[in-house]
């Protein structure tokens, strides 16, 4: 353990139940304001953003499933899953992946990218390159969240390579499928206060009108994602599935693939923040709130 993270740790750790008490009202404040409430709808609970705090409301409002890394989530959390299963993945397979989670999404048109406003960075460029993540002459890093840039910093640390990195790229850059899917810029610096896990039929706004932000995870929506995945990965893989003695847990792992890797993001991105589960019974009644613990220490 670093010096750093053991500072980081200290912080952690002293946290006060004063400070937790503050920051729940602060949440419930957040939650039980209407103007946050997304009902959810079958017209937008496939839309998913990134549960990054800095998402625009505008965007947030067309779309309310909110995990990190949006859509492309589901790309690495699947790979991962795959290659927990036994399968010894190959450049057919990974591009198979992706189309399928293209196809789960409703389309390249409803595919969610975003990048933000400071992630360019000429050292980590030169580290993507000579790894092989990215093609020679590259000049800064590819357009992607926080999310995809731990990925990209520490890929082991999800059950993932430099090759199903750059395959991911390869499909958002040059003539790739998801080429000319718009970036949503998100601007400006993390400014969230704690982190939410929302069980219910309606979702959050990631900020209020006033810029307040909050890191958002839809949990219900995310597991009615996963089973759509897993579907779609039991119909594509069903050859290689059935020499793995563990393929019928394949929708058991792959949740709690997506689990471990928004964990794992959370805590490399706010370890020092709080996680809650709210509860939203409907769009007018209030929600109810329980803290969970500080992120680091999950």
């Amino acid at each position: 353990m670093s010096d750093e993270t053991g500072k980081t740790l200290k912080i952690i750790t002293s946290m006060t139940q004063r400070e937790i008490e503050e920051k729940k009202h602060q949440v419930e404040a957040f939650i039980n304001d209407a103007s946050n409430r997304i009902e959810v709808t079958p017209q937008n609970e496939n839309g998913a953003t990134c549960g990054d705090g800095r998402t625009t409301r505008e965007v947030g409002a067309q779309r309310a499933l909110r995990q990190f890394g949006g859509d492309m989530d589901d790309y690495t959390t699947a790979i991962a899953t795959l290659r927990k299963l036994g399968i010894e993945l190959t450049d057919d397979h990974r591009r198979r992946v992706m189309n399928k989670v293209i196809q789960v999404t409703g389309g390249a048109e409803n595919f969610y990218l975003h990048t933000d406003t400071h992630h360019a960075d000429e050292t980590l460029t030169a580290n993507l390159i000579e790894r092989g993540i990215l093609p020679d002459g590259s000049k800064e890093t590819p357009d992607r969240c926080g999310d995809f840039l731990a990925k990209l910093e520490d890929p082991s640390a999800y059950g993932l390579t430099d090759y199903d990195l750059r395959i991911a790229i390869e499909y958002t850059t040059g003539n790739g499928t998801l080429a000319n899917v718009p970036n949503d810029v998100l601007p400006g610096d993390h400014g969230e206060f704690a982190a939410v896990q929302v069980y219910g039929p309606v979702s959050l706004q990631t900020q209020t009108e006033d810029g307040t932000q909050l890191f958002v995870l839809t949990e219900d929506l995310i597991a009615k994602r996963n089973v759509a995945m897993v579907a779609a990965l039991q119909a594509e893989f069903a050859r290689e599935l059935s020499g793995s003695s563990q393929s019928q847990d394949l929708a058991t792992i792959y949740s709690q693939t997506k689990a471990q890797h928004h964990l794992t993001t959370a805590q490399k991105l706010a370890p020092d923040l709080p996680l809650f589960k709210v509860t939203i019974p409907d769009m007018y009644n209030q929600a109810t709130v329980e803290f969970v613990k500080v992120i680091g220490n999950l």
